[in-house]
Order: structure tokens, then sequence, then C-alpha cells
């Protein structure tokens, strides 16, 4: 039986995932650099080279330390729409979240916070049509 853990590079200072995160099966969308989409299109913000710039202001924030989904292609391509010059390389994919690779968190706007295991992501991201 595999034992899953939390990163072990998560900060130390805020509790994640946290309290109101829970297990996750849904259907996800989300910008990624390639298909197949790998380890390193599912990064959380705080690793992801092209965030890092945020980390000031959003320390004590826990879904810094997540990565991003939508619940629904609309809501990407809402922001594709509002931000084309930051997503005019990547591409729209969709693919399942399930509970042996983390917890979740959704709000009102459709965006998902997914806090992986240790050494998981999601696999079998394809790009949406």
């Amino acid at each position: 039986m595999t034992i899953m853990v939390w990163p072990a590079d998560n900060p130390k200072h805020i509790v994640l995932p946290p309290e109101y995160a829970a297990p996750i099966n849904a259907e996800l969308f989300r910008f990624v650099n390639k298909i197949p989409a790998d380890q390193s299109d599912f990064l959380p913000s705080f690793k992801d080279p092209e965030q890092r710039n945020l980390a000031q202001r959003n320390i004590d924030n826990p879904e810094f330390y997540a990565t991003s989904f939508f619940s629904d292609k609309m809501r990407v391509m809402k922001l594709l729409e509002t931000n084309p010059e930051k997503f005019r390389k990547k591409i729209v994919a969709n693919g399942m979240v399930t509970p042996d690779l983390g917890y979740a968190h959704s709000n009102s706007s459709g965006h998902v916070s997914v806090w992986f295991y240790e050494n998981c992501y999601p696999t079998g991201f394809v790009r949406h049509a």
C-alpha cells in the first residue's frame, strides 16, 4: 500500500492543504504548455516560474501553493479572452483529477485549487476541442 504524503517543500508557515479542502473527482480544465501534458504542466503557483512574481503578495494564501484549474471550458476561454497576450502560447486541456492525487477547493467563479500529493499529477489531459 502506498502512503500518500504532502510535498516536503511545502511552506511550514501555513497549513497545506487547508482544512476546507477535500478530495476531488472531477473533469477540470487548465492551460498547459504541451500535449501530452506532463508534471511540469501541473506545478503549483509558487513553483511555476511564470508566477513566482506573485510570491510577495500571496505568501500567506494557501491557493498560491496549489495548482489552478477551472471547472468548465467557458471559464478558461473567458480568461483567455481577457488576457490574450499572457495565454497566447498556452493550450487549453481537460482531464480528470481524482481523489488519489490530492485535495481541492473550488470557489463560485469556477476556479479550482488542487494540492497534489508528493510526486502526483494528473495524466491523460488532452487538448480540448
